[in-house]
């Protein structure tokens, strides 16, 4: 049979093209650059769907650092070397003067936009920016989640994972955390159990403006939810009416603060040193 010809090389793309290009065609959330076929110097043979050549690769988990091209086939990538040999490669990717790395991943994101408080879409800072993951941090509590689930995480071409409100209404309120009765800690399990998949942990807000002592209770039956679902806290800090020490006390390992260094309820103390608690 006739060799296929190989693929003309396209000039560099813009960076927003690139990154575009790279996330539909290759970037596989969760995937980084996991190959079944072995990284090293030299030049492989094998055709690709798409070859990714001259970029400088930056994956930590595989220990690469270097100019490298890229080989993906079936959505996959499959070949990562010093120089891949392109015959029968249908498409070529010029990524001279680019860097390469695995999707990245964005922790902390509102993505519930016209609905919570605060949002914005999930492909405004998703695909488009070389992020192929993002964790929705809380926008929607146990009443509002099916529809985050429906409308934000069904459509999205970026992955999107969530941290459940631990209060009922979430972020679609001025402060879920202002009437204890929206904390509910079987709600929030019976929502986590039924969406495991997208769910990877809870969020708490300590938004000024809770009754006085009412962060301690709610720490409690945050740290009920979280144990019963073996899932992390993800706390965020700043408007706590205990000090923060006590409520540090609720936290395990593998729970997160988050706004660490807000001007008022940081992780300082009066004397600008971290609390000994934090450590």
């Amino acid at each position: 049979m006739p060799r296929t010809p190989v693929a003309r090389s396209e000039p560099p793309p813009s960076r927003r093209d690139f990154l575009t290009r790279m996330a539909g065609a290759a970037l596989v959330p969760g995937l980084g650059l996991r190959l079944d076929h072995p990284a090293g110097a030299g030049s492989v043979r094998r055709a690709f769907d798409v070859a990714v050549t001259g970029g400088h690769v930056i994956d930590p988990a595989a220990g690469i650092d270097a100019l490298r091209d890229i080989g993906i086939t079936g959505g996959r990538i499959v070949a990562v070397a010093e120089r891949l040999d392109l015959d029968g490669t249908r498409r070529v990717i010029d990524a001279t003067g680019r860097v390469v790395t695995p999707g990245l991943i964005d922790g902390h994101v509102h993505v519930y936009d016209g609905v919570a408080q605060v949002g914005v879409q999930p492909e405004v800072v998703g695909i488009v920016k070389g992020v192929t993951t993002l964790i929705d941090a809380g926008s929607a509590g146990a009443t509002t989640f099916p529809g985050f689930r429906e409308y934000v995480v069904r459509p999205a071409r970026t992955r999107v994972l969530a941290l459940l409100n631990i209060a009922r209404p979430g972020m679609t309120v001025p402060n879920e955390l202002a009437d204890l009765a929206w904390v509910d800690p079987d709600a929030a399990v019976r929502v986590i159990e039924s969406n495991r998949d997208v769910i990877v942990g809870i969020k708490v807000r300590m938004l000024a403006g809770i009754p006085g002592g009412d962060d301690r209770e709610v720490m409690r039956r945050t740290r009920e939810a979280a144990d019963a679902v073996q899932l992390p806290i993800v706390m965020h800090i700043g408007g706590q009416t205990s000090p923060l020490p006590e409520l540090l006390d609720f936290l395990r390992p593998g729970d997160v603060v988050t706004h660490v260094l807000r001007r008022q309820g940081s992780v300082l103390d009066n004397g600008r040193r971290v609390y000994p608690a934090v450590a």
